[in-house]
């Protein structure tokens, strides 16, 4: 059994060689099936539980890695988004981005798949609103019990996105109820929590660098979720190379 501080000090290794490795290997393209899940959600369920919301509904990418493109559809509902990220790396990468720096990584790809889903070929408006909607890139660590630095996040937040985030920092399923009782400090009493993760998978790769993964069924992890008082009010497993889940999670 890995423990979570453990798994943290080996992705802390790769901080710096971490962003570029990782987006080359896993955001050449996009993930469609993910991109459709979340638009889908930001369109309906997030709306019937939460409101339209006028914009004011916060939102937490908690563990985005160097990436944005779980906000992009979060941004048709939120305008207070905030991206939190372990390593230093991958918050670096994803400033670059904000502020247009030449050698940010290009996202066009995803934008391009948004407009189709949006039914509009005026991508460029939807990169806008996606830089518009950040409220902030910060700093959290879900193997330690306080996951934000002190003023790092000032409010609770109505949506909280974990994708791929609790199978790399655990890796059996009591750890995972740690995890998550922490990740959802920082939830309203009836936020919704949207998680992404793998079933039956043993390890991930970035560039040469191997790393152990949750390996759990989707029983146990439903057994999970009970032990947490967690309701499921949409679920959906999808398969490529691995079998990916997609809930949303809320509190009983």
């Amino acid at each position: 059994m890995t423990e979570p501080e453990e798994l943290t000090r080996m992705h802390q290794t790769l901080n710096y060689h971490y962003p570029r490795t990782y987006l080359n290997a896993w955001a050449q393209g996009v993930r469609t099936d993910w991109a459709e899940f979340l638009d889908r959600l930001f369109l309906a369920e997030v709306p019937a539980h939460l409101g339209d919301g006028d914009g004011d509904g916060v939102v937490l990418d908690m563990g985005a890695g160097p990436s944005i493109c779980n906000i992009i559809a979060a941004s048709r509902w939120s305008s207070r988004i905030y991206l939190a990220e372990l390593l230093e790396g991958n918050r670096k990468e994803i400033t670059k981005y904000l502020n247009s720096e030449e050698d940010a990584w290009n996202w066009q790809p995803y934008f391009d798949f948004q407009g189709i889903l949006e039914l509009t070929p005026d991508t460029g408006s939807i990169e806008k609103r996606v830089k518009k909607s950040v409220a902030g890139v910060i700093e959290c660590n879900l193997a330690t019990e306080e996951v934000f630095p002190e003023g790092a996040l000032n409010e609770e937040v109505d949506v909280l996105i974990c994708s791929l985030v609790f199978d790399v920092v655990c890796t059996d399923p009591s750890n995972l109820e740690v995890v998550m009782t922490r990740a959802l400090t920082c939830l309203k009493q009836d936020g919704l929590m949207v998680v992404q993760g793998s079933l039956g998978e043993e390890r991930y790769c970035v560039g040469s660098a191997v790393f152990p993964v949750l390996n759990i069924d989707q029983k146990t992890l439903l057994e999970v979720f009970e032990n947490l008082s967690l309701e499921v009010i949409k679920w959906e497993t999808t398969v490529r190379l691995s079998t990916h889940y997609f809930t949303v999670l809320k509190r009983k």
